[in-house]
């Protein structure tokens, strides 16, 4: 019987060292009476260490040590390798991300983004799309992420961006970017940003009902300012968190009102024309939320 190269150079190590069996050893030397190019490698390796003939004698003892010793400097180099090996890895990884997020330590020069930009007319904000990485991260730049204000909407997988917890379908309905911001979207999917379209909710039987959205709604825009009582329900019965911050952002405001909603009671608040409210689905589960606000006065 026969033996390819790749099988004798396999053995080899195992022959040198006197560990293969006497079957190997009659494969590995009638190969090597035949091929010139591994009866070389043979010989480059007999000579790092004394080689006894092969017989059924006991090793000396010097052999032994001799053994040992190249054993553990195999051992010492595949370490040293593993080191090299990750090192290298480790520079290359650093690079890429320093590479693909050099342009977030350029600042650019602002673009001025106020409450009055919150009209479809002088909004600057532009379509884009992001998709999630570990790595990458967006920086608005004014060139290929304008700021403004955007409606997010999830149109591939799950993500998380401006921790709001997205799955495909869900939405995150005015939010603000200014110049210079960097936006992170984690999880394994892809998001899209539109112009926000400021579109006044409907009013039915004197509720408004959002069905999977985050909203940041300026009262007298998306809905009437008032008095509501506001009622959360996750559909999927996972944990839910759910914040509720409205505000009017006059510096030493006094109206500010905010709370945390974790349960399906129900919470009153009243709103005035011209003040923003923001609900945020903070929830670090998938759900299926629907929010009822009601108008009571």
């Amino acid at each position: 019987m026969k033996i390819s190269c790749e099988i004798a150079q396999d053995l080899l190590p195992l022959y040198v060292d006197k560990l293969t069996s006497n079957e190997s050893n009659i494969l590995v030397n009638n190969h090597l009476k035949e091929c010139e190019s591994c009866n070389q490698i043979y010989n480059e390796m007999i000579e790092e260490i004394p080689i006894v003939a092969h017989s059924e004698e006991e090793p000396s003892e010097n052999t032994e040590k001799q053994l040992i010793k190249r054993i553990k400097n195999r051992k010492v180099i595949s370490v040293s390798l593993l080191i090299i090996i990750f090192s290298v890895f480790g520079f290359i990884i650093g690079a890429f991300v320093f590479y693909s997020n050099n342009a977030i330590i350029k600042r650019v020069e602002p673009i001025p983004i106020t409450i009055e930009n919150r009209n479809i007319n002088t909004n600057p904000a532009e379509k884009i799309q992001l998709k999630s990485s570990i790595w990458k991260s967006y920086k608005v730049d004014n060139k290929n992420f304008k700021p403004g204000y955007y409606d997010i909407s999830a149109i591939k997988g799950n993500v998380n961006i401006a921790n709001i917890h997205l799955s495909k379908g869900d939405k995150y309905l005015g939010k603000s970017y200014f110049s210079n911001n960097v936006i992170s979207v984690k999880g394994n999917g892809v998001v899209q940003l539109t112009p926000a379209k400021f579109k006044r909710e409907t009013l039915e039987n004197g509720t408004y009902t959002l069905q999977n959205k985050s909203v940041k709604y300026q009262a007298g825009v998306e809905i009437e300012p008032g008095t509501y009582n506001l009622k959360v329900t996750n559909n999927s019965k996972t944990p839910f968190y759910v914040f509720v911050d409205i505000n009017n952002y006059a510096e030493n405001s006094i109206d500010a009102q905010s709370f945390d909603i974790r349960n399906s009671d129900t919470y009153t608040f009243s709103i005035k024309e011209g003040e923003i409210i923001k609900i945020l689905n903070w929830s670090k589960d998938n759900t299926d939320l629907t929010v009822k606000m009601e108008l009571v006065k």
